[in-house]
C-alpha cells in the first residue's frame, strides 16, 4: 500500500468520527487530526505540493489550530507537528503520524490510533526506500 493510499484512508476515516463526534474539544481534536494527516499527505507523492504552497497552507492551519479548544496530549502532539511540518523532510511524515498515535488513540479511538500508527510505517518505508 502506498503512503498517499495510507493516508487518505485515515483521512476518510477521520472525516467519519467528524461526523460522529459531538461538538467540542472531541470534535476539535478529530479536525486537528484530519489537518495534519492531510498535511502529511501533501508531502508525499504523487500528491505533494511545492514548498510554497505548502508553507501557505500552513501558516493557515496555525491559525486555525491555535484557536481550537485540544485535550492537552492532543496539543502537544499538535504544536510539535507544526514544528515539524515547518521545515519538511522525506522523515517528516512518519515523525509527524508517530507523535499522533497516541493522542488518536485517547481522543478518537484506539482503531484510529491503529491506523495512523500504521500510516507513519508506510511513510517510513517509503522514506527509506531507494
Amino acid at each position: 500500500m502506498a503512503v498517499s493510499d495510507a493516508l487518505e484512508t485515515v483521512e476518510d476515516r477521520l472525516i467519519d468520527a467528524l461526523e460522529a463526534s459531538a461538538r467540542g474539544p472531541a470534535q476539535n481534536g478529530v479536525f486537528a487530526l484530519w489537518l495534519l494527516v492531510r498535511s502529511c499527505r501533501h508531502l508525499t507523492p504523487p500528491d505533494a505540493l511545492e514548498d510554497r504552497l505548502h508553507l501557505q497552507r500552513l501558516e493557515k492551519m496555525e491559525r486555525r489550530l491555535s484557536s481550537l479548544s485540544l485535550p492537552g496530549s492532543l496539543r502537544r502532539a499538535v504544536t510539535s507537528g507544526l514544528r515539524t511540518l515547518r521545515a519538511p523532510t522525506a522523515d517528516t511524515p512518519c515523525e509527524v503520524l508517530t507523535q499522533l498515535v497516541a493522542p488518536a488513540s485517547q481522543v478518537v479511538s484506539p482503531a484510529m490510533g491503529q491506523a495512523i500508527g500504521r500510516a507513519a510505517r508506510e511513510a517510513q518505508r517509503a522514506a527509506r526506500a531507494p
